[in-house]
């Protein structure tokens, strides 16, 4: 399954990451 199928199924999402420039951009509201 594909990252973004899989986010349009989901109820929630929980990213457990230390914030970086690199990752602090990968989910928005879109």
């Amino acid at each position: 399954m594909e990252l973004d199928e899989l986010l349009k199924l989901a109820d929630v999402v929980s990213l457990h990451a230390p914030l970086t420039q690199e990752n602090g951009k990968m989910l928005n509201a879109k």
